[in-house]
């Protein structure tokens, strides 16, 4: 699957997902051992389908999918 360089409608979608950061931050605080495993496995999970969204309605509404070669 190529990378895709991202347009204004996806980039906004991508601001978001900075609240995985976030999220991310609270969990290693909050959380023990067994329950932060867990839980940052989730919420990497959760992340990397939310991008694959992004991406696939993006091809979607665009008919392509423009390729970055430094993404690889």
């Amino acid at each position: 699957m190529a990378s895709v360089k991202y347009d204004v409608v996806s980039t906004s979608a991508l601001a978001i997902l900075k609240q995985f950061q976030k999220m991310y931050g609270l969990i290693e605080i909050l959380c023990s051992s067994r329950d932060t495993s867990l839980a940052l496995t989730k919420l990497q999970q959760s992340y990397m389908w939310c991008l694959q969204e992004i991406r696939d309605d993006q091809v979607e509404r665009t008919g392509e999918a423009t390729a970055v070669p430094e993404r690889g």
